[in-house]
């Protein structure tokens, strides 16, 4: 096939032209914020609108609440985050087993806020007062006239001192990096270990909590072992390694549709993943686990993912809450008896009428729960009355490992390489940023055709010793000493 110089140029020029266009056009939303930030600071906004936290809500709430106040000078929108990056937290899962890489996930908040035009303030809010409509936070007060808490949520340990200390968790992207290389320097030490007890417990992998943080991670850990860590070390057969699932009800994926969870452990099963259902996990150690029904599982690396609860943030508020912490708000996401103040995603429980529990703390409830609170909280800017929130869930879907997943789609339940494409597909539409999608597409790409990634990173708690060493005994030291003495 021959190729013309015309053709090159063309194409060339098609390419350069649609990218100084698309420049020109950022360029101008940025004036455009700045303009609006100017005429903010000049005329000495009379009103704040705050929103607090940088996830799904947080951020589907701050995009749609300076949308609507756009062309109103006198407003100020800001949005507080102690960290200044919004985490695509549903693919945290992949991160810890070498499926993407953790950059892909993390897209700046200040880009965001440039190209809506809102104001970003990287600050820990410490606590809230109501009264004061105030926030207490690490850079000073700052006061509000409408405000959208949404915090996100922490790892529940449910009380277990032990759990929190001796299990790892997966709800930032340290914790995936954390997590990873656990994983890989736990097959780096088996690499070495004679002792097989040692062996055995550095072989094993538990995670604790059947949701689908806890089967999309076995799923994906079950790719990682199989497909990448095995064939790297040939001294470790695939009998030695045991990656055990626990979950304290008798189903995985509770409350979903009950054939979900049979699909899940389905594959699960297939890809060698042994299940514990109806069964809790009564302590944690830093050599294993042991369950309610007396049973010890010998194990250096223990991950839990039984649960969450709402972040510290909201346990400072004086009202109502549910037992995971969650704040009780009505249908339009306003703490009773506040006006003006909401609370969304993760931190609330919000009961819609004619349903006897909450929505569920999912990223779909969140991205639908933001644009409501914000429109909401103009609404009362504006002394009107805020409107019910009327919820239309779209189903669930679930990853499975490898070209595998389950959907439940309209009440159309079904798995296999159509489910998994569903769910890429959301994963992909749902990611922010041109540059995060392209990569993340890539590092699927590679990982279809090729291994994982099983590099481990300095100065994030890498080279820990995952079993406490055996104690030697006095003996045992004595003639270690006299053999050396001899040899030399």
């Amino acid at each position: 096939m021959r190729i013309r110089l015309f053709d090159v140029f063309s194409s060339t020029l098609v390419l350069v032209g649609g990218a100084v266009i698309l420049s020109q056009f950022q360029q101008q939303r940025l004036a455009r914020f700045r303009e609006l930030q100017l005429a903010r600071r000049m005329g000495q906004p009379r009103k704040r609108a705050i929103v607090v936290g940088a996830g799904f809500a947080g951020l589907t709430a701050i995009k749609r609440l300076a949308s609507l106040l756009s062309d109103d000078p006198s407003t100020d929108v800001v949005l507080i985050d102690r960290q200044n990056y919004h985490l695509f937290y549903p693919l945290l899962y992949q991160v810890a087993t070498g499926g993407v890489e953790p950059g892909s996930l993390a897209f700046p908040a200040r880009m965001v806020a440039s190209e809506h035009g809102f104001r970003y303030m990287q600050a820990t809010v410490q606590s809230v007062n109501l009264a004061e409509k105030c926030l207490e936070t690490d850079a000073g007060p700052i006061n509000y006239d409408v405000l959208i808490l949404a915090p996100g949520s922490v790892t529940n340990f449910f009380g277990m001192s032990d759990a929190a200390e001796n299990s790892l968790s997966l709800k930032s992207l340290e914790d995936g990096i954390n997590l990873r290389n656990r994983i890989v320097n736990a097959f780096e030490q088996s690499d070495r270990e004679s002792d097989p007890d040692r062996r055995r417990a550095l072989l094993t992998f538990v995670i604790v909590g059947g949701g689908a943080t806890g089967v999309e991670l076995a799923a994906s850990m079950s790719d990682l072992i199989r497909r990448t860590l095995l064939p790297n070390y040939p001294t470790i057969s695939a009998d030695e390694v045991r990656l055990i699932l626990v979950e304290a009800r008798d189903t995985l994926l509770a409350g979903w549709d009950p054939r979900m969870g049979e699909l899940a452990a389905s594959r699960l099963i297939q890809n060698s993943v042994e299940l514990i259902v109806n069964t809790s996990v009564s302590h944690v150690t830093d050599r294993g686990i042991e369950t309610t029904d007396g049973r010890k599982i010998s194990a250096a690396t223990v991950i839990w993912t039984a649960g969450i609860r709402a972040s510290p943030l909201v346990e400072s508020l004086g009202v109502e809450k549910e037992r995971d912490g969650r704040v009780r708000v009505n249908d339009t996401f306003e703490i009773p008896h506040q006006p003006g103040v909401f609370v969304i995603g993760d931190a609330a429980a919000v009961r819609l009428p004619g349903n006897e529990r909450p929505l569920p703390p999912t990223a779909s409830v969140a991205v639908d729960e933001g644009p409501a609170a914000a429109e909401n909280a103009v609404r009362r800017l504006h002394g009107q009355g805020p409107r019910a929130f009327h919820y239309h869930p779209r189903g669930d879907l679930v990853s499975l490992g490898r070209s595998a997943a389950a959907a439940n789609v309209l009440g159309l339940v079904f798995d296999g390489l159509p489910a998994w494409f569903i769910r890429r597909s959301v994963y992909l539409v749902n990611l922010i940023g041109f540059r995060n999608r392209l990569f993340v597409v890539l590092d699927w790409l590679f990982v279809s055709f090729h291994q994982r990634d099983i590099a481990t990173f300095d100065g994030l708690r890498l080279r820990q010793q995952l079993l406490p060493q055996p104690v030697q005994q006095p003996q045992q030291r004595a003639q270690g000493r006299t053999w050396s003495a001899g040899g030399s």
